[in-house]
């Protein structure tokens, strides 16, 4: 299922229009440094971004609706990407973490249900903001999605949960940092990362219903390509040697490599912003 809301361009050109009068009208105003608008609830917000940390990083604070933490909670590998969204002048961002029982102590054997559990109150938050804005007659954010390690198996399983449902359009983007259920035919990986099967890889029917997540439009990697075409809304990033989502068949052995995604913040944070105003 294809068919999905137009990207939300025209609030970015409104925003900037705006403050293009403004510099014109008040240019003393000119000389003060920019600075980032807070939105005052997710319906009122540009975008909503929901992390999901790692195994075993710390929780946050600030508890909302029992899912989603305000303060805190995304772990060191996701704290960079949040806070750029938070600190963008170009588009409004409501960030938040999300409150799975992320706590497994050395071992692995409850991994499965509680990652089936961050799944579940993954989807139930995504379906709040579209039906609680809805319902508001809000305008309905763009909905990103970003997860590390364990969290993002969370967010993996939430988008096959909700493929080819009436909320899987509203999902604009997602990135995945060391993911262990990733799987050697997804087709999604950036581009700087060889095809992988990470220690829990899932199924080749799981991951075709998160290939069917995607937009149709310019490509992200490949603006050269001038001929519109449909490309994945999801981006993996698998580092070399990486237990997790490379596995031990395919040489992953470092627990560094595992956390050591923090570098890609930049072009994560890009890919988002590029789905929501330069797709087409």
């Amino acid at each position: 299922m294809r068919s999905r809301r137009s990207p939300a361009r025209w609030r970015v050109r409104l925003a900037a229009s705006i403050g293009a009068i403004c510099v014109v009208l008040t240019p003393v105003m000119a000389a003060t440094p920019a600075h980032a608008s807070v939105p005052p609830s997710k319906c009122g917000a540009f975008a909503v971004l929901i992390s999901a940390r790692g195994v075993n990083a710390p929780g946050g604070s600030n508890l909302q609706d029992g899912r989603t933490w305000l303060a805190g909670g995304m772990g060191d590998q996701l704290q960079g990407l949040v806070t750029s969204m938070q600190l963008d002048t170009q588009i409004s961002v409501w960030t938040e973490s999300l409150a799975w029982d992320a706590n497994l102590g050395n071992s692995v054997l409850n991994y499965d249900s509680k990652v089936n559990a961050g799944a579940s109150m993954l989807v139930t938050e995504i379906k709040s903001i579209v039906d609680g804005c809805r319902g508001q007659n809000y305008t309905i954010p763009n909905i990103f999605l970003a997860g590390h390690s364990g969290g993002a198996d969370v967010v993996a399983r939430a988008l096959a949960t909700l493929s080819g449902s009436g909320y899987q359009s509203y999902v604009d983007g997602a990135i995945t940092y060391g993911d262990p259920s990733t799987s050697f035919v997804q087709d999604w990986n950036a581009p700087q990362f060889t095809q992988s099967a990470g220690l829990f890889a899932r199924s080749d029917s799981q991951t075709d219903k998160i290939k069917a997540i995607d937009y149709y439009g310019w490509s992200y990697d490949s603006p050269q390509i001038r001929q519109p075409n449909y490309w994945p809304r999801v981006r993996a990033y698998c580092n070399n040697s990486d237990w997790a989502c490379r596995g031990t068949v395919f040489g992953g052995w470092s627990n560094a490599a595992h956390n050591n995604y923090s570098q890609y913040n930049g072009d994560a944070k890009n890919f988002l912003k590029f789905l929501v105003t330069s797709t087409n």
